[in-house]
């Protein structure tokens, strides 16, 4: 115990006696403060202003006794430790004063036993406070835990329920308290929940199901439960069931499995009671059966081959008889080529151990069978290569062995093949019927597993177990074997092991039988015991069929049929009371061979030893019969009131005696002779008789006394709780001479305290398990309980918590609140619920809690309740959500967001100022019936669709305001998918586009017109160039000066290629750029027209892969064509000769590329490109400079000018 003040009320009239008891008490540990008092008045006004800790009591005071003054206290205290303290007491009173409730007595002459009782009560009495108040604790957090909890024993009765079970099953706590789990199951299923209740009992773990609950008011209830069992040695196992109502969650997944249509497998069920099948249409599809659920049972088997047929009805058999699911793979028997190979599996249901349905599928396989019948078997070999691999043809000749097979027997692979199934290992020792029942089993080409006893080439012995399966050989088109083999040598050697223990174990089984029966001898004289004993002595030897024994004691003699004296003889003496021997004899009738004590094992010597000491031991108690029979009438006497025993242990004698009351609890008849070996057989095997052993040895040893509670088995299997008190008497040298023992049956007591502080543990229990932070606070504030979730918080022990305020352990701010929450919980006497935010090590954190008023706990007072459970995280995912929702809002779009089914989940404010319609009324509205216009909303609806699919949509859409006005909007629509690939919401954006349409439609007017405009400047461009140009041709017509006329005529096919280009232009859609190829063919041939070749003969080779180019540089581009083809036809080539001019235009990141080249006389050699002062060059450089072009040029033996320039994107009026 600790160091703690304890408060003694002392109840007695003599000033010294008490001021005894106190010098007494203040020898322990312990620190105790007294009172004392001498009268009934006196100690019912101490117990009205105070608590004591202990009351010890004087048995006669003046005017009233010790009981009471214990009927006063109980009155007011029921649970408070009382002890008599009397100068005497009878044996008869003393009982009494037990029976009405005193906690324990002891003499004024013996108070050195006063200490030790009043220590062990006062922990009893703290023990039991302090697990009634963490019991009303958890009782608390229980039924404020927010799950639907059972606790069931393991007889599957309801112990205990919170309040959400009993809302869960409509059941009151008083109904359902006792009530069977499987009242709430349906009938069809008890089997099944029978199984799963036995399954967690007897495997343990967590177990997780659906089922469906039964409520008092036959409403089906679809549940989920998580199941786990609780093993406590000192309570027994008991299961806890937390259940969650999954009704809404049923409903949906029924919905969804009615949608689908079996798959591609068919059911089958058969009932066993009317020999019926009934199948659906995929079944009766698979086995060209006619429509119809019901069939007869062998009308289904006769559409399988013959084979099959006997596969599948000793499946069948096998799973009504033992219970058996099965799997199998069944052919069908068409007359046609086309048999089908069938997996068929079937789950037998049972009630009450018989088999009255199965039920399976079907399911065709034919393909996948074919496919995967190769794999299987190089699967099978593949997946145990470490063990050996042998192939058999159709003769069961080794074909072909693996290396493991060959390191295993020592062979090399030639000598095995060709060998017949176990020639070459078989040796002196191998079962030659094993072998030939494996070559039988190899003819009817079925699989088989045999152990056989082989010989490597060493002539090593080993065991080898052979697993031999057939298979087809397509290629061969023969039916061959392959054989796994395992060593199994280490197995076989441990299993002869196992059996030469076994008879070992058996023969030890017969001594100790031996040994048991001659212990279990009773009787009420000497002469029936030893002439009972002999006749049990010659079962226990070797060699019981020639084996004869003897006993002697003083001048009797008892020995058993046959009894002779023989050379093979083990005998054995022992001293009785009185001087008397006892003699022992046992002889074998025939020669045996010598062992450790002639023909007798050491384990006979030991046994006969053994019979001797129960023998003697026996015949002692027999023998002091009269003085124990005297002392258990006294004993009795005192023990009927009270179910008070008492036993003796005589240790001069060696004798125990036991009293009636002792016998009655133990179960055994009146006569019956206890020893001391017999009184430790009855305590329960394990801790408790240890207890008893080291209680009593200590006793015995070092004069200790002891007050155990333990468990005993009485005869008849019952288990009870009994209380033991021992006191040794020693004598002067310190030696024990007696041992007395008062033996009380407390079994119910007992129980009653177990149960309870069951319960206790088991809403302690949940009470740490849960999320949930839970405490208890007193009316100063002090913390009386706190669970694992509030210390984990703070961060905080047990012992740095129980007992302080908020004040000495956390911040002031939030000590002020917990102080304010719980005066209003005490003045209101109300339980309260708010959200708070508390400050932890880990930051601030959002709890919501519910405080409740708790009553009056005692050795507590008034106190408060609470449960606080961290929203934190909702609370931040809240304030994201408000963030977004207030972003959305200021976004000038109308955004608005539905679930799968098309309600209005978010309505933001522009969707308000778009549509007309509030947010109030728009959600939970279809979208499809407030915004799309009449005429579009079929289209609306595909779209819808579309979204469901996971399609995003995108697009002009007419919708309607609240008002019926119609408007166009850009809508844009997409899906919501979460983590799992689940279709959550849809969210759309949509806009006025009313205005934007009316200017789109001016711009586009604009447009027109302007592109008509300039198509008429081109045109009139065009028409006035040509004029010029024709003017000039008519003015050559006057002209005789030839020199004159050429420039003329270059100057009219200069404005005529300018000419060409607005003429494109004009007839083009496209204003900024020409047709550029078009152009340069139409360019070369005016050239050809209006240059004379004067017998020339010249090709024109154009490679133009342009398809178009701005304006302002196909102008100048070409003016230099121009310029480079005229002077080509005018001066590059001789008559007569035939001249080739090229031209190659190509575009290349985004420049143009250009060659020009003529295979004409070149340029004189005393005259350059660059230095040329003609028109002609002039305006073939300036040019070249407009289109800023880099150029490369060759004059002498031809002409090559290549240049590139880079492509510009202006418009048709932009400057270069």
């Amino acid at each position: 115990m600790t160091n703690k003040n304890y408060t003694v009320l002392i109840v007695e009239d003599d000033r010294d006696d008490a001021e005894l008891i106190r010098l007494e008490l203040k020898k322990s540990d312990s620190i105790f403060d007294f009172a004392i008092v001498d009268s009934v008045e006196d100690l019912k006004a101490f117990l009205d202003k105070a608590i004591p800790d202990i009351i010890i009591s004087d048995y006669n005071l003046p005017g009233f006794t010790g009981l009471d003054a214990l009927k006063i206290v109980r009155d007011r205290i029921p649970d408070i430790p009382f002890i008599l303290c009397s100068g005497f007491i009878g044996e008869e009173q003393a009982v009494d004063a037990v029976r009405k409730g005193v906690n324990d007595y002891c003499l004024k002459n013996n108070l050195g036993r006063l200490g030790i009782s009043v220590e062990r009560e006062l922990k009893n009495y703290e023990s039991q406070r302090e697990n009634q108040l963490k019991h009303q604790l958890v009782l608390a957090t229980f039924n404020a835990s927010g799950l639907s909890v059972a606790i069931i024993d393991k007889d599957g009765k309801f112990t205990k329920v919170n309040n959400q079970f009993t809302e869960l099953t409509g059941y009151s706590d008083e109904e359902l308290v006792g009530m069977s789990y499987l009242d709430l199951n349906e009938k069809e299923k008890l089997v099944e929940a029978e199984n799963v209740f036995n399954r967690i009992i007897s495997e343990g773990g967590v177990f997780t199901n659906e089922w469906k609950l039964i409520r008092k008011d036959n409403r089906d209830c679809y549940v989920k439960s998580t199941i786990t069992q609780i093993e406590d040695e000192r309570f027994g196992n008991y299961i806890i069931s937390y259940v969650q109502d999954i009704s809404e969650r049923k409903r949906l997944r029924a919905i969804r499995k009615h949608s689908e249509v079996m798959s591609n497998v068919g059911g089958w069920e058969l009932d066993l009671m009317l020999d019926r099948i009934y199948c659906n249409g995929l079944v009766l599809d698979l086995f060209d059966l006619p429509d119809g659920l019901e069939l007869a049972g062998k009308t289904l088997i006769e559409k399988l081959d013959t084979e099959s047929q006997e596969i599948f009805k000793c499946a069948i058999e096998k799973s009504i008889k033992d219970g058996l699911a099965f799997d199998k793979i069944l052919q069908s028997s068409r007359d046609n080529d086309a048999k089908k190979l069938i997996h068929v599996s079937g789950v037998p249901q049972q009630v009450e151990g018989r088999t009255v349905r199965i039920y399976g599928t079907f399911r065709d396989v034919t393909e996948e069978e074919s496919r995967n019948e190769e794999i299987r078997k190089l699967s099978q070999v593949a997946s145990r290569m470490h063990n050996g691999v042998i192939i058999f043809n159709d003769k069961i000749e080794v074909e072909w062995v693996n290396d493991s097979f060959l390191k295993a027997t020592g062979y090399e692979s030639k000598d095995f093949i060709g060998t017949g199934f176990g020639e070459l290992l078989a040796g002196n020792e191998t079962d030659a019927a094993s072998i030939q029942e494996g070559i039988s089993s190899f003819r009817q080409e079925q699989p088989f597993r045999q152990e056989f006893l082989i010989y490597t080439n060493e002539g090593e012995k080993k065991w080898f177990e052979i697993d031999v399966n057939p298979f087809y050989d397509k290629v061969k088109e023969k039916q061959k074997f392959i054989g796994i083999q395992e060593d199994i040598t280490k197995r076989k050697l441990l299993e002869k092991e196992r059996e030469e223990a076994l008879v070992n174990l058996q023969e030890r089984i017969k001594e100790q039988t031996c040994l048991y029966n001659i212990s279990s001898l009773g009787g009420t004289s000497i002469q029936k015991l030893l002439g009972k004993a002999v006749s049990l002595l010659a079962p226990g030897w070797q060699y019981p069929h020639i084996t004869a024994a003897s006993i002697e004691f003083g001048e009797r003699v008892y020995q058993s049929n046959e009894y002779r004296d023989t050379d093979w003889k083990l005998e054995i003496e022992r001293e009785c009371l009185n001087g008397l021997l006892l003699k022992i004899s046992v002889v074998y009738l025939q020669d045996m061979p010598v062992l450790d004590e002639g023909p007798f094992i050491k384990e006979e010597v030991a046994l006969i030893d053994s019979i001797a000491s129960h023998l003697v031991l026996k015949i002692n108690h027999l023998m002091n019969r009269r003085e124990l029979l005297e002392k258990e009438r006294r004993l009795d006497k005192m023990s009927q009131i009270s179910r008070i025993g008492y036993w003796e242990l005589d240790l001069d004698k060696y004798v125990v005696y036991w009293s009636d009351m002792v016998k009655q609890i133990f179960d055994v008849s009146e006569d019956y002779l206890p020893d001391l070996e017999t009184v430790f057989c009855f305590y329960k095997s394990g801790e408790d008789r240890k207890t008893m052993t080291r209680s009593v040895e200590n006793a015995i040893n070092h004069g200790k006394s002891f007050d155990v509670e333990l468990r005993i088995n009485t005869t008849n299997g019952e288990e009870l709780w009994t209380r033991s008190i021992g006191e040794p008497e020693m004598d002067e040298d310190g030696i024990c001479k007696h041992l007395s023992v008062s033996f009380q049956d407390i079994d119910n007591q007992k129980r009653t305290k177990i149960a309870s502080e069951r319960s206790r543990l088991l809403l302690e229990t949940i009470s740490d398990k849960t999320e949930a932070a839970i405490w208890v606070r007193d009316r100063e504030g002090r913390h009386q309980f706190v669970n694992e979730k509030w210390k984990k918080i703070f961060e905080l022990s047990d012992k740095q918590v129980i007992g302080k305020t908020a004040f000495e352990l956390i911040d002031k701010v939030t000590a002020r609140e917990f102080q304010k929450n719980d005066k209003k919980v005490l003045d209101t006497n109300r339980p309260i619920k708010y959200e708070e935010k508390v400050s932890t090590l880990r930051g601030d954190c959002h709890y919501l809690t519910n405080m409740f008023p708790m009553g009056e706990i005692p050795g507590v007072g008034k106190s408060t309740g609470g449960i606080a459970t961290d929203i934190t995280e909702r609370k931040q995912v809240e304030e994201k959500l408000k963030f977004n929702s207030r972003l959305l809002n200021e976004i000038g779009e109308a955004v608005i967001s539905t679930d799968p089914d098309g309600k209005i989940i978010y309505w933001n404010r522009a969707a308000e100022q778009l549509y007309g319609w509030s947010t109030k009324e728009a959600l939970g509205e279809n979208i499809i019936d407030i915004t799309p216009s009449i005429a579009s909303r079929e289209l609306a609806s595909d779209i819808f669709s579309k979204l469901l699919a996971g399609e995003s949509w995108y697009g002009e859409f007419e919708v309607s305001r609240k008002d019926g006005s119609v408007f166009l909007a850009m809508v844009t629509n997409s899906p919501v998918i979460d983590e799992t690939g689940n279709l959550v919401a849809v969210i759309g954006i949509s806009s006025d586009i009313t205005e934007r349409k009316a200017n789109e439609q001016i711009i586009k007017k604009s447009l027109k017109e302007k592109e008509l405009l300039l198509s008429e400047i081109h045109h009139r461009v065009k028409n006035n160039l040509a004029i010029i140009s024709g003017l000039i041709i008519l003015q050559l017509e006057d002209i005789e000066d030839q020199k004159f006329k050429e420039i003329l005529k270059k100057s009219s096919n200069r404005i005529h290629s300018i000419a060409m280009v607005h003429e494109l232009l004009y007839q083009s859609d496209n204003f900024a750029d020409i047709p550029f190829e078009e152009y340069i063919k139409n360019l070369v041939s005016t050239i050809e027209d209006s240059i004379s070749f004067d017998n020339k003969e010249v090709v024109m080779n154009t490679e133009v892969n342009l398809d178009s180019l701005n304006i302002n540089q196909a102008i100048p581009l070409g003016l230099m064509l121009n310029e480079l083809i005229t002077n080509s036809l005018k001066y590059a080539f001789a008559n007569n000769e035939r001249g080739e001019i090229t031209v190659n235009i190509t575009r290349s990141d985004h420049n143009i590329n250009v060659i020009y080249e003529d295979n004409g006389k070149g340029y004189p050699d005393d005259i350059e490109f660059t230095g040329t002062a003609g028109l002609g060059h002039t305006l073939i450089h300036t040019l070249l400079k407009q289109l800023a072009g880099d150029f490369n040029v060759q004059t002498k033996g031809k002409f090559r000018l290549e240049f590139q320039f880079e492509e510009h994107i202006q418009g048709a009026h932009s400057n270069i």
